[in-house]
């Protein structure tokens, strides 16, 4: 009995603290992004380090643009966003300097005089949240990862018309919807900021 129990605690142990994790990503070849959901940089370099296993090799950087985002995006609570966004109602503002201050505002209207007021003491935005066209919300931050994606009532609505009743099905119309929606996204994120720098 105890060889047995010897036994199948080796053989169980290695199996019993293994842990699953999914990561998604999508390749947009015309493009030419590469998307990953995850805000990590981290996270990102270990999938994109499978892929290189896994093919060979994969050149890919990540996304830069020609404007500094966080002088942009403090211009946007400052005066307005490019066309096609909106700002909501959260930011977090930073001191350029080492070890500067920080702000963090929620369900507060970025026009607001508190807010003003930081940016006139030198703060600039690290974090914005946003809506793009009626359709989508996230919050931006200065590395441009964008988090807390959502998509809003008009793109569930067209989901829940073309979803099937199975959940492979939703995940399908789901995937795609959201790769289209990124694939006209991404491109007016970077016009936002310049475009991609060379």
């Amino acid at each position: 009995r105890q060889q047995l129990r010897d036994e199948i605690v080796v053989d169980l142990l290695p199996r019993a603290f293994t842990r699953s994790q999914r990561l998604y990503a999508y390749l947009d070849p015309s493009a030419r992004w590469l998307v990953v959901d995850s805000a990590a940089p981290r996270r990102a370099e270990e999938l994109l380090a499978m892929l290189r296993e896994s093919l060979g090799s994969l050149r890919a950087r990540p996304l830069a643009v020609q404007r500094s985002p966080a002088e942009r995006m403090t211009r946007w609570i400052e005066r307005r966003p490019p066309a096609g966004f909106v700002l909501s109602d959260e930011c977090e503002l930073r001191e350029p300097l080492e070890n500067g201050g920080v702000v963090r505002c929620r369900r507060q209207p970025l026009v607001a005089d508190e807010v003003a007021a930081h940016l006139e003491a030198g703060k600039q935005a690290v974090r914005v949240a946003l809506e793009w066209q009626g359709r989508l919300a996230c919050v931006l931050g200065d590395d441009l990862a964008v988090r807390r994606l959502r998509f809003l009532d008009v793109v569930q609505d067209e989901a829940d018309r073309s979803a099937g009743d199975d959940a492979a099905d939703r995940f399908d119309v789901d995937f795609a919807l959201m790769t289209l929606e990124l694939r006209q996204f991404v491109p007016a994120l970077v016009d936002a900021f310049g475009g991609e720098a060379d």
